[in-house]
């Protein structure tokens, strides 16, 4: 992940996060070694971070075909 990215997830996606899929991300982790826990952890990182982006450009696109679509 690139910076921006990192700072999005630190600050914005992973308080989502915790907030609401902690446990069931703790639950698959528990079993796992620590080098594959760590694997785990980075995975989901980056599929938030990408799903985030997602989300943007889905939001940035609809507003544009809503604006050029005639009424």
């Amino acid at each position: 992940m690139n910076d921006f990215l990192s700072l999005i997830y630190d600050y914005y996606i992973h308080p989502r996060i915790e907030e609401k899929h902690l446990s069931s991300l703790s639950a698959c982790i528990q079993g796992l070694s620590d080098a594959q826990a760590k694997l785990c952890v980075q995975a989901a990182e980056q599929y938030a971070a990408c799903a985030f982006l997602l989300g943007v450009r889905a939001g940035a696109g609809l507003e544009r075909s809503l604006q050029a679509s005639p009424e």
